[in-house]
This record gives C-alpha cells, structure tokens and sequence, in this order.
C-alpha cells in the first residue's frame, strides 16, 4: 500500500431480498407515499416522522420541507415526543448544512427539554448520538469521550445492543484522532464482537468502515499485505452490509474510502468506478461536508492516474462548494492541502 495519503481519512468517522441505492431510495418513495394516502392527522404524524427518519438518505432542504410538516402536525396533535424529534430533525437539516455551531445549540436545547420528559431510549440516544456527531467534527473530543462513558452505563442497564456498539464506535474514533491506534481497535472490535447477526451488521455497517480507517492509519506505521488486506476485507463488508440497508450515507463512505485504497493501488478501473458512485450517492443526499470530501477524493484519483488538470478542477469547485456552505476549516484545509501537492506534481 502506497505511503497513507490523509485525504483518504479525514472524513469517514461517523455513526447509520438486497437493496441497492436504487432501491433505497425506492423505499424513501413508499414512505413518502405513506404520508399523502395518510386518513387521519395523527397517522400522517407517524408517517411523515418515518420518513424524516431516513435523513442520512436524501437532501437537506428535503429534510427541513417534512420536518417542519411534522413539527406543525405534532403541535396540533399535542404530542410532546413528536414535536421533540421534528426539532431532532431540524438539528439534523442545520448538521447536515455544515452549520455546526447553530446544530450544536439546537441539539442542546432538546436534550435539556428530553431530560425533562423522556428516559433513556432510542428516541433519547438520537439525540446524544447527533450531538456526538456535532462535537466530532468540530474536534470536541473531551467532550465527546465524557458523553460516550456516561452513556455506555445506560446502555448497558437498558441491554441496548444498538446503542453500546454505537457508541463504542464513537469512542474509537475519539481515540482514532488522538492517534491512540491500538486503542481505537480495541473499542471497534468490542462492537464487532457484539454484531453477532446480519440484522445488527446491516444496521452498523459503518463499524466496518471504521476499522478499516484504522487500519489505514496503521500502514503508515507498518506497511504490511496484512494490514493491507485488513483495510480492503473491511471495506468490502461495508459495502456488502450498506447495499442491504437503509442509509445511503454509510454505502456512501464504503464505496468513496474503497474506490481510493483501489486507486493507490493502481486498480483504477474499479477505483474510478466506486468514487463516481459514492459521489454520484453524495449529491442526492446532499450533505455538503461528506460531498466535498468525496471531490477531494476523486481529485486524487486522478492526481494518481496523473489527470492533474482534472484534479485541480475538481478541487476548486469542492473549494467554491466550501466557501458557499460555511468554510469549514477541515474542508478547506484538505482542499488546500490537495492543491498544493497536485499544482507541485505539476511544477506549478
């Protein structure tokens, strides 16, 4: 495996018959359809919720369009829990606009309103999860650290498989960015060891793709086939599990991290291949963080296949994509940082 190229990592830690994205997305248009053949407020409620349920799969202003539907129904309805997910769902429209900050209070304020109202449950532990999300990307890692223990008690008194392998990945990518390898491994196979199902690996296949960014980032260390075969096995599971399930996003950060393995490795055809899907999947979810991350990568594919022209234009329009959404500063800094070394591979 080529030297570790840290455009290929800095994105992919996150937490989301076979079913192919065409047919997830399918699937969001029978939830949809749930919605308008509807016969009563309070099924219309339920159904609209459903289907902002599936945000990981489609785009952000599609999002803010149902969820402040069903924000108006759960009012009308005085249902006290459904009105606290349409404003999960908001936050979910602010995170997925990259407005992390605006996010980061939204969330805040409906876990102070939750702790009024709701123990812990699923509908709780979204809750914790977005705000983790939140705090990740804007490199709260204490913060993230504290919130994740506190909540592995609770899982654990509750017997909430779900919830501990959620948040031990969670606590392995903490580790992962504090470049504490061994350790992120350790709280990833703990949560592996408890996907002991297709049901709970089709669920949690982001796992897989966490394990193999570990590994990633231990071929810089020791570059091995062992490693390497760990970092694509990995992948692939991903993909396979992600194909069965019902968040795009995860067949997303599958296809974009295996499509640039491949591509250090000079398997260009099938690299091409996966990061035009996972950018193709990217833009019909519309998150504008993970869209620009998947550009970077497909700059540097072709940086590899020594198409520079074509690296360089890709990346200046994920810098305008940036620069209209926020100015992330990881995306700008992976943005720049691809420029430089491409404009340098040119003599530029």
């Amino acid at each position: 495996m080529a030297i570790i190229n840290c455009r290929i990592c800095f994105l992919f830690i996150l937490f989301f018959s076979v079913l192919n994205s065409t047919a997830q997305l399918s699937r969001l248009d029978s939830l949809k359809n749930n919605i308008v053949i509807a016969t009563s407020e309070t099924s219309r409620l339920k159904a609209t919720l459903e289907f902002c349920d599936g945000w990981e799969s489609f785009t952000p202003d599609t999002l803010y369009e149902y969820a402040l539907m069903a924000k108006q129904l759960a009012v009308n309805e005085r249902n006290k829990e459904a009105i606290l997910l349409s404003d999960y769902y908001l936050a979910a429209y602010l995170f997925q606009k990259n407005k992390v900050d605006t996010a980061l209070k939204a969330i805040d304020n409906i876990i102070a309103r939750v702790k009024e109202t709701i123990p812990y449950n699923d509908t709780s532990l979204k809750f914790w999860m977005l705000r983790g999300n939140i705090l990740q990307r804007t490199s709260h890692y204490d913060e993230v650290l504290k919130q994740d223990f506190s909540l592995i008690t609770l899982a654990e008194l509750h017997h909430d498989t779900i919830g501990l392998i959620r948040l031990s990945t969670g606590i392995g990518n903490v580790n992962l960015r504090l470049k504490k390898n061994e350790e992120a491994l350790k709280w990833h196979y703990k949560a592996i060891g408890l996907m002991q199902t297709d049901e709970f690996k089709i669920k949690c296949s982001f796992v897989y793709i966490n394990i193999a960014v570990v590994y990633y980032h231990l071929s810089a260390i020791n570059d091995t086939k062992e490693i390497e075969d760990s970092v694509e096995m990995n992948l692939q599971e991903a993909i396979k599990y992600s194909r069965r399930g019902t968040s795009l996003t995860n067949l997303a950060n599958g296809l974009s991290m295996y499509g640039n393995v491949l591509s250090e490795n000079k398997k260009l055809v099938p690299a091409e291949a996966a990061l035009t899907e996972a950018l193709n999947i990217r833009k019909k979810i519309g998150d504008v963080f993970y869209e620009i991350a998947d550009m970077v990568a497909l700059s540097a594919f072709y940086e590899n296949s020594n198409n520079n022209a074509k690296a360089v234009d890709i990346c200046l329009q994920a810098l305008n994509l940036a620069k209209e959404n926020g100015r992330d500063f990881s995306s700008m800094n992976s943005i720049y940082s691809s420029l430089g070394e491409i404009y340098s591979n040119m003599g530029d």
